[in-house]
């Protein structure tokens, strides 16, 4: 897929996929971006805990991200001091994907929001494939079609 990707022009993620006449099957749109380091959509926790990002700018134009999941979040005092409980490591992401076959039509399915790390060869989908419906350019900017 990374070699589709970084080619010169792009390719879809996808390879070519053909019907059973050998002709080549093209009805569907992929969406993909990579997805920032600093970015909390780079993040995810399991189903229950919440997601803590921030991003602090360090000298020489370098960024540090601190980010963990937790189930409360208390408060003490009045100098915004915090005691996370239940705290875990999150997944990390650097890529997001999103694959409509048959767009349009009344039989058109869509795969969700698919986070993966290519490199690692890992893959999450936090949504539904019914949440994904409508136009997903917002999360998944690129598109192409095969």
């Amino acid at each position: 897929m990374i070699d589709r990707i970084t080619s010169t022009p792009p390719k879809s993620p996808i390879g070519l996929c053909l019907l059973s006449d050998g002709t080549p099957y093209d009805n569907y749109d992929v969406d993909y971006s990579w997805i920032s380091p600093t970015s909390a959509a780079a993040f995810s926790c399991p189903e229950g805990k919440s997601l803590y990002h921030s991003v602090s700018e360090e000298d020489h134009g370098r960024s540090t991200v601190r980010a963990f999941c937790y189930t409360s979040r208390i408060r003490y005092g009045g100098d915004e001091y915090y005691v996370d409980t239940d705290k875990s490591a999150p997944e990390q992401f650097n890529f997001e994907t999103a694959i409509t076959v048959e767009p349009g039509s009344d039989v058109a399915y869509s795969s969700g929001v698919l986070n993966t790390t290519p490199a690692r060869g890992t893959a999450a989908s936090p949504f539904t494939p019914t949440d994904a419906a409508g136009d997903l350019s917002s999360r998944c900017p690129r598109r192409d079609r095969a």
